[in-house]
């Protein structure tokens, strides 16, 4: 054979194995997340009035935010979590126990 021929087949060998070898392969490749645990809500201590007092209005105020503020982020933290589970959790998870 002469060495036209053989690059002619060598080419033809090439084209048909990239034409088979995609065929052979997975046609898509599928990721599945594992549910995240959703860790315990702390039991967050009283805090009484009398023991406020002492505090100034804008100290007050300030406090109030920070738990509010606090609150919201855990409950779009939880969210997120709760987005990792296939069957979400009731809205009372949020609450903590009595």
């Amino acid at each position: 054979m002469n060495q036209g021929i053989q690059s002619f087949l060598l080419l033809i060998a090439m084209l048909a194995l990239m034409i088979v070898l995609p065929a052979c392969s997975p046609s898509s490749v599928r990721y599945v997340s594992q549910p995240l645990p959703l860790p315990v809500r702390p039991l967050l201590p009283a805090v009484s009035a009398n023991e406020l007092i002492c505090l100034s209005d804008n100290a007050y105020f300030r406090l109030v935010e920070r738990d509010r503020l606090r609150r919201v982020y855990a409950e779009e933290l939880v969210a997120i979590i709760e987005a990792t589970h296939t069957d979400a959790i009731s809205p009372n998870a949020l609450t903590p126990p009595e």
